[in-house]
């Protein structure tokens, strides 16, 4: 017998259609966003939009149609729902009154950074609204990714069919990242470059791969532990049964070879606190399973892992990875608790509601304290700009998310007793990794990652669902079987998410024409630069008239993007201020310009109000 991933009786088929669409729409969403590198470009959020789009809309379509449907209610939908809610808040225009009540450094930062005239305006919590629409219809990604998981893992065959393939998806991603070590590649799919030799298989930022591993690994020892505990009680029946039965190695050798597989993709990436959150995970996981006594007889299986990752590492770039975990020194921790110090400043100024969701890059630059010149996009720790974004409020409802998953998987780690709760060590695994990591990375504002945590913690959840009815017979809402009520239900579900997702696609699909313009403006750019002292004045002219109307194009599509809007007039200035006098090296403008010089400085000023 062979190393197989999964026998054919965890391969066993959907039992409906609507399951096999919903799963088959559930893993192209799951393997498309890593592929993507990580879907954080526009095409790749519209296109992961409007799958997730798609799964909402055919759920609630379930509710109408399939009278067998019963939607599972958790407990962790309310903070969701409410994180949801919160940032709706922020973006809303309120009275100038109500404001000053609710978040009174909101107004202040605008009056000292837009003049007087705004006190008296309306305006929104969020210091930046655009950004944080864009922040909300990816949130809202995840929020159906999770409902998604929950509604679809309704028994072990599904639990397992979807832990399956998010580990196929992370040996995937594990295969590529060593490829791209063994042939010294500094491009991804050989076509994007990237900064140095790449190890972080399609994700830009080999920190964001090693969560998305971690998370991935954990899905796969969730299912291992699943199959060895289905093994395990199988093995009990018969009167006798070896300790060390090398069978078993044979049957789970292909899921072991893919934890190994993985493990050492999160060493090669050279993320250390990667490496580290990992090993505190293994090191916590292991001891809650001796302790459990799941190591007692089948245990030694999971032995290897460990054992085959360091003979791989030995085998191929021990020397290499041990160098960077040696430079885990206190110097190297200084710079990352500053950065971390002063967004807490920033949160200090607006502590109840934050200065909203996504705001970081635009807010955070007035609070650096690091000295350092390049722009900060994410703040390298994600707890703290939770709370600059979304103040207390915020931080309190991810903090109660966290707690009922948290609960969950204890719980049924201590007390578990159908075979599927075996898996929640696993689940265990790749949260308290995960959660570890994000104290020093901004992996979860990653689509593709925070997907993956959405998904372990929808499958924490029905496997808790499926404990509490392997010991109470379930009882449904009296709502559901009442048909017409049901479908009223299923129709209003539907209004409702027609309504958002079409607000949220309205977004992607004018960011996603706003980012292709912006990128024929870059190539002009770099085009101006290179050739104008080699082409006629004449040739400039026109070459800076299509980076404008590019530049314009943009702006058109995005028309509240402060940076497509900068840029634009940017350019207009450079394209009128090339001459200087020869005397005093001033520039010279020609009195035509002056009427381009007034709508520059008008624009910038109305720039200067969609984000103080």
């Amino acid at each position: 017998m062979t190393g197989r991933i999964l026998t054919l009786e965890d391969l066993e088929p959907p039992r409906s259609r609507w399951e096999a669409v919903l799963e088959a729409t559930m893993a192209l969403l799951l393997a498309f966003m890593p592929f993507a590198l990580g879907a954080v470009e526009a095409w790749s959020e519209l296109i992961t939009i409007v799958l997730a789009g798609a799964l909402a809309m055919m759920l609630a379509m379930r509710l109408i149609f399939d009278g067998r449907f019963r939607p599972v209610w958790t407990w962790a939908y309310v903070p969701l729902a409410l994180f949801l809610l919160l940032a709706t808040v922020q973006l809303v225009e309120l009275p100038s009154g109500v404001l000053q009540q609710l978040s009174p450094p909101t107004i202040e930062m605008r009056t000292e950074l837009q003049g007087p005239a705004v006190a008296d305006r309306p305006g929104s919590i969020s210091l930046y609204p655009h950004a944080t629409a864009h922040s909300l219809r990816m949130a809202l990604v995840g929020f159906v990714v999770f409902a998604g998981v929950v509604a679809l893992c309704r028994d072990t065959s599904q639990i397992k069919r979807l832990l399956f393939w998010v580990a196929l998806v992370g040996a995937a991603q594990a295969l590529l990242a060593l490829l791209q070590i063994f042939i010294g590649t500094d491009r991804i799919y050989g076509l994007i470059e990237v900064r140095g030799h790449v190890t972080s298989g399609s994700f830009i930022n080999y920190s964001n791969f090693s969560q998305f591993m971690n998370l991935s690994i954990g899905a796969g020892l969730a299912l291992l532990l699943v199959r060895l505990e289905e093994g395990s009680r199988a093995v009990r029946r018969q009167p006798m049964h070896p300790v060390l039965n090398l069978s078993r190695l044979q049957e789970h050798g292909g899921l072991t070879g893919v934890l190994v597989l993985s493990a050492v993709a999160v060493f090669t990436s050279m993320s250390r606190n990667g490496a580290v959150s990992m090993l505190v995970a293994a090191a916590v996981v292991g001891t809650a399973l001796f302790w459990r006594g799941t190591l007692s007889r089948r245990g030694w299986l999971l032995a290897i892992v460990p054992l085959a990752t360091l003979g791989g590492l030995l085998a191929t770039s021990f020397d290499a990875v041990y160098e960077r975990l040696a430079t885990l020194q206190p110097p190297a921790f200084a710079d990352r608790w500053e950065l971390t110090s002063s967004v807490l400043r920033a949160w200090q100024n607006f502590p109840v509601w934050g200065a909203g969701l996504g705001t970081h890059e635009y807010v955070f630059p007035q609070f650096d304290s690091t000295g350092v010149t390049a722009l900060a996009i994410h703040a390298d720790n994600d707890y703290a700009q939770l709370l600059e974004e979304t103040g207390v409020v915020g931080a309190s409802l991810a903090a109660a998310l966290v707690g009922i998953i948290v609960f969950i998987l204890i719980g049924l780690c201590r007390r578990g007793r159908t075979v599927t709760s075996a898996g929640a060590f696993g689940l265990l695994f790749g949260v308290i990794a995960v959660a570890i990591h994000s104290a020093s990375d901004f992996g979860q504002r990653i689509p593709a990652v925070f997907c993956l945590s959405a998904v372990l913690c929808g499958v924490a959840v029905s496997i808790r669902r499926l404990e509490r009815l392997s010991a109470v017979e379930p009882s449904p809402a009296a709502w559901l079987e009442r048909p017409l009520l049901r479908r009223s239900v299923g129709v209003a579900t539907v209004v409702a998410l027609t309504a958002t997702f079409t607000w949220a696609i309205h977004g992607a699909v004018a960011a996603y024409r706003a980012e292709a313009w912006r990128g024929v403006a870059l190539a002009l750019e770099s085009e101006i630069e290179t050739t104008s002292s080699d082409v006629t004045d004449e040739e400039l002219d026109e070459l800076y008239g299509d980076l404008i109307a590019a530049s314009e194009a943009a702006a058109r599509n995005e028309p509240k993007n402060v940076v497509y809007g900068y840029w634009l007039n940017y350019y207009r200035w450079q394209a009128i201020s090339g001459a200087t006098n020869p005397e005093t090296g001033e520039i010279a403008l020609h009195p035509d310009s002056i009427p381009v010089v007034e709508r520059i400085a008008d624009e910038l000023a109305s720039v200067r109000q969609l984000c103080p």
